[in-house]
């Protein structure tokens, strides 16, 4: 079991199974509250449609405690990919991450005990009836509605404009640990990557093929059917060194720090990025303030000059940095990193705020 959750009732527990086979989404309800040394273990099963879905209850023997996953199969588990960490909102939303395999996978063999592979994975382009087979390069964060038992695809990994095959702001490849806080009101969740050695994205340039990093998504409005879109939805805020696992994300009670752990790194990064840390990230407060208007006064930094002004396609400046472009709604419409120009011939026309990493600030308009 590579993550659990724990509902209010301080019984129920969610339970993710990494495996890459043909993995089980367990459930756990102890007898007693906070004690879970007894209770029932069950597994779940998706109706065929999709739609809806029900817990089945193993018989609590130990050979099959020892087996669970097997005998699950054999009685009817429907089938995942690796389910890594899970996270609940409240009582009713629960958040699974289905890591990326990045290379061709098949369940045939747990199929063959019993098992069924879940909806979304059959509904894959990639899925092969013959073999029971599919290519799930970059995995996807998973949605259980425990009212209605309907698990589904909330957050689609990938991220590529298809039509430049330019990187777009967030590429999420490989989902694992997850987390959840609640500031002024508003629930955000936190994704972590573990890049999966055997496969790269399908834009090797990227460097997302090689970095593991940290996205938010607000999930506050969320919904059932509800489809976050990783260029839009999620904003990236923490990158880990090349190799490494960026994972175990925890907030504090009240949402101003998130600590994380930055684990084995490729030992021939340049010190001190060739070491584990576990890091706090403080001020996330402050950096979920995504929505100011470019009506409010800017005060534009004299040190950083932005030509031409107004702008068609190409954009330059007077230094190299890395710059972030915000729309009028103040989404981050796109990131370019280590440069000194930028090409925005795929941003609409209107009025932009750009930023660099130094905090410099100047307004920007689209022809």
């Amino acid at each position: 079991h590579e993550g659990g959750w724990i509902a209010s009732d301080r019984k129920t527990v969610y339970l993710s199974d990494d495996y890459s086979g043909g993995a089980v989404l367990f459930r756990f309800v102890a007898d007693v509250a906070e004690d879970f040394s007894k209770g029932q273990l069950a597994f779940y099963k998706q109706s065929t449609n999709g739609m809806t879905g029900e817990w089945i209850n193993i018989p609590m023997t130990l050979d099959n405690m020892l087996n669970a996953r097997s005998v699950a199969t054999e009685m009817g588990a429907t089938l995942f990919m690796r389910l890594e960490w899970v996270e609940g909102i409240n009582d009713e939303t629960v958040f699974i991450t289905e890591t990326g395999r990045g290379k061709k996978q098949s369940i045939a063999a747990q199929m063959r005990k019993g098992g069924y592979p879940a909806k979304h994975l059959k509904d894959l382009p990639s899925w092969d009836d013959a073999d029971s087979s599919f290519n799930d390069m970059y995995g996807r964060v998973l949605r259980l509605n425990t009212v209605s038992g309907k698990i589904e695809s909330a957050i689609e990994g990938g991220g590529l404009l298809e039509t430049t095959k330019r990187p777009v702001n967030n590429h999420l490849s490989s989902p694992d640990g997850l987390a959840s806080t609640t500031i002024d009101g508003r629930t955000y969740l936190a994704i972590h990557e573990d890049m999966n050695p055997g496969g790269a994205p399908a834009n090797p340039s990227h460097f997302s093929t090689v970095l593991n990093e940290i996205y938010f998504v607000d999930v506050t409005e969320d919904a059932a059917g509800k489809q976050y879109s990783v260029d839009t939805d999620l904003h990236r805020f923490l990158v880990g060194p090349k190799g490494c696992e960026t994972t175990g994300g925890r907030f504090s009670p009240d949402g101003s720090a998130f600590f994380v752990n930055i684990q084995h790194p490729a030992s021939e990064n340049n010190a001190p990025f060739d070491h584990s840390v576990t890091l706090v990230v403080t001020g996330f407060e402050e950096y979920l303030n995504l929505t100011t208007s470019i009506e409010e006064e800017i005060v534009e930094v004299s040190g950083l000059e932005i030509s031409p002004n107004p702008v068609a396609r190409q954009l330059y400046l007077n230094k190299t940095t890395d710059v972030a472009i915000y729309n009028a709604e103040g989404q981050r419409v796109l990131v370019e990193r280590n440069t000194n120009s930028v090409d925005v011939s795929d941003l609409e026309s209107g009025a932009y705020i750009l930023k660099t990493a130094e905090g410099e600030v100047q307004k920007l308009i689209v022809e």
